[in-house]
Parts: structure tokens; sequence; C-alpha cells
């Protein structure tokens, strides 16, 4: 079908060390890595500075530099310099945030709003 893509989400180091080969896959048209459960499945969970977890990122970002088929990345938190290393480091597009991310946001901002009256 013309008007459906199919993007695979990569959350796990398997899917990482087998990267080439999913996106080889006819029917395949992209791929987002879904950063939280990749670094859990390498047991070091939200440690972006691991260096297993920084070696299976720079394994991605190498696969995305043969612009084979686009990658994408989910930037969980609302964190506009992560945006823009994802950005610098070659991925063509970006989830971003969740709904329960920017609700509980704005709640503690709107919070701190509200108690800077007393």
């Amino acid at each position: 079908d013309n008007e459906t893509i199919l993007i695979i989400q990569i959350e796990h180091i398997e899917g990482v060390k087998n990267l080439d080969k999913l996106i080889a896959i006819d029917g395949v048209d992209a791929f987002i890595i879904g950063p939280y459960d990749l670094t859990s499945s390498i047991g070091h969970p939200g440690n972006w500075d691991h260096k297993l977890v920084k070696n299976a990122l720079g394994s991605v970002e190498e696969v995305i530099s043969m612009k084979i088929k686009p990658g994408g990345y989910h930037v969980v938190q609302s964190d506009h310099k992560k945006v823009n290393e994802i950005i610098d480091a070659g991925y063509n597009f970006i989830a971003y945030g969740s709904d329960i991310i920017f609700l509980s946001e704005k709640i503690e901002s709107e919070g701190s709003f509200i108690k800077s009256f007393k």
C-alpha cells in the first residue's frame, strides 16, 4: 500500500545488533530508537554515559550515516539540548515527549506559580 509506512521500534540491544538486517526487510520503511528500554536491555537503565550505551547508540548512528532508511529517536523528556544533539547525530525524525511528561511538567510549573502567592 503506497499510503502505509512501517516504522520498527528498536528497544533492545539485540535490535541494535541486528539493525542492518531488520531495515533490509522488504516493507520496513524506517526505524526509531526507544532509548530507555534500550538502556535497560543493556543493564544500565537511563545511564547515557555508560560505555555500552554509548557504543550501542554509536552503532545506530553508523547505520543512520549510511542513509539506507530513515532513523528516528524518542526524546522522552522535554529537553531542547537533547533534541539538538539527536539532530546533530543525524537522526531523521524525532518523537518528542509524551502526554504524561508534558502534563506533569505543566502541573509542576503551575503549582510553583500558585505557591508563589504565599
